[in-house]
């Protein structure tokens, strides 16, 4: 029952963060970019899991580029896709083992 409730929560905002259910990314301005130049050819696990600043995120546009054919991004586009990134999923998640 709490994990259902915890989901409702995030769900709804309560968090402060809607999440966008076609990705389960947080729905805020530039989900769309993601959405049309990211999630196309990756799931979105791929940015939960591997959070970092915006250089990082700038790094890995440019290796997707270079390495794995992700189009040429106008300008106001790129800036939006790393405005999101490095605002959303900017910090790696440490797990702490308490044992």
């Amino acid at each position: 029952m709490k994990k259902i409730t915890f989901l409702i929560l995030l769900a709804t905002g309560v968090f402060g963060y809607k999440i966008d259910y076609a990705t389960n990314l947080i729905d805020a301005p530039g989900i769309g970019e993601i959405k049309e130049h990211c999630t196309v050819c990756h799931p979105s696990i791929f940015i939960r899991a591997n959070p970092g600043d915006r250089e990082y995120w700038k790094r890995k546009v440019k290796a997707m580029q270079e390495a794995y054919g992700l189009w040429k991004l106008e300008p106001n586009v790129e800036k939006k896709i790393l405005d999101y990134l490095s605002t959303h999923y900017n910090k790696k998640r440490v797990e702490v083992d308490d044992e």
